[in-house]
């Protein structure tokens, strides 16, 4: 019975695409470019303007069990006056997930710091590292949950003691993460980036139960997750573009990869990175998982992004093929710091 509520502890704490589930995974966006700092914290303060705020909401398997997932982010580059051709970022992120009818609830904060070396007088190449300090809690409802003992002549008895040896129903610890990345606008028109990052040094123990129960005292540590991503922008004319982009995390025996590309119409285009407005029609697939449509429009600096996720697995029979449906919301701005000489050559996703 115990391997019985670990499981359903593990299952709702599985935001994850994997061939096998056997330990927790971290939540994850399909837009996952409009979550930088949980992407990979290299991109900290890596932004045309001086500082960019971030909301994104996720539903997901509405036909099963709610499962929701927002996130909000702000960060902003510093001392680009100060070091001319290098700079620096800072920034803070909050995320919130809440999984399946048991109440399992997931709030992490992460505090990010990157600093961005320009290998070229023009701005053109830069290489960037970043860390990050967070702090996640997890609770959970035991009395939303079934369990076989609290089940007597087929009638279930939430007053009956479900015979588990529960320590809490609330944990927490401390996580660090690293990662790099290396960006280049070697033309006008053109610009690409390739990082990675690795989240978890720390493996932290995540169980409600008494430790000394498990089974397997290894499948109770979150496993550290490798993620590695690229992509870049490309303008076909004066007004078209392509943006294709990749990612591929790996967290235990979960793999998820993730590949598509979006094309872009721009309106009163008035830089070389595409500043202005524009209208965004793209597809990825999630391999193995769903098909990912997504229509985003900028206008100025104000970025709007929807996606709708099309399960393919062989869950499309319980969720009728119903994913996700996300939404994001982003902006840049300038402070009053000072002004920088010039653009830099920052991801566009």
């Amino acid at each position: 019975m115990k391997k019985i509520v670990t499981l359903i502890v593990l299952i709702a704490a599985s935001y994850f695409v994997a061939p096998t589930i056997s330990q927790a995974q971290d939540i994850h966006f399909s837009q996952f470019y409009s979550a930088p700092l949980l992407l990979n914290p290299a991109l900290t303060g890596n932004t045309n303007g001086n500082a960019r705020i971030g909301l994104i909401f996720r539903s997901q398997y509405a036909s099963l069990a709610p499962y929701t997932t927002v996130g909000a982010s702000y960060d902003m580059s510093i001392l680009g006056c100060q070091l001319r051709n290098d700079h620096a970022g800072v920034g803070l992120a909050v995320y919130n997930d809440r999984s399946g009818d048991g109440g399992l609830n997931n709030i992490t904060g992460l505090v990010s710091a990157a600093f961005h070396k320009g290998l070229d007088s023009d701005n053109k190449y830069f290489i960037s590292l970043g860390g990050q300090a967070g702090f996640t809690q997890k609770s959970i409802d035991f009395t939303r949950l079934l369990f076989e003992s609290q089940i007597i002549n087929d009638t279930f008895d939430p007053t009956i003691a479900n015979g588990e040896s529960v320590e809490n129903n609330i944990f927490s610890y401390f996580d660090f993460i690293g990662g790099g990345l290396l960006s280049a606008a070697p033309s006008p028109n053109a610009n690409f980036y390739v990082g990675g990052s690795f989240h978890h040094f720390t493996k932290p123990i995540e169980t409600y139960l008494v430790p000394e129960v498990a089974d397997d005292p290894d499948i109770l540590n979150l496993p550290s997750r490798l993620t590695v991503h690229g992509g870049g922008s490309f303008f076909l004319g004066e007004t078209i573009s392509l943006s294709p982009s990749i990612l591929y995390m790996q967290q235990g025996s979960a793999r998820q990869v993730n590949y598509g590309a979006a094309v872009g119409v721009h309106f009163n285009r008035n830089s070389n990175y595409g500043n202005g407005s524009a209208l965004y029609i793209g597809a990825w697939n999630r391999w193995n998982d769903a098909i990912i449509i997504t229509v985003g429009i900028d206008y100025n600096d104000l970025n709007f992004g929807f996606s709708y996720d099309v399960n393919v697995s062989n869950l499309k029979t319980a969720t009728q093929s119903q994913g996700a449906v996300e939404l994001s919301l982003g902006y840049r701005f300038r402070t009053s710091e000072c002004d920088r000489t010039g653009e830099l050559p920052c991801p566009r996703f």
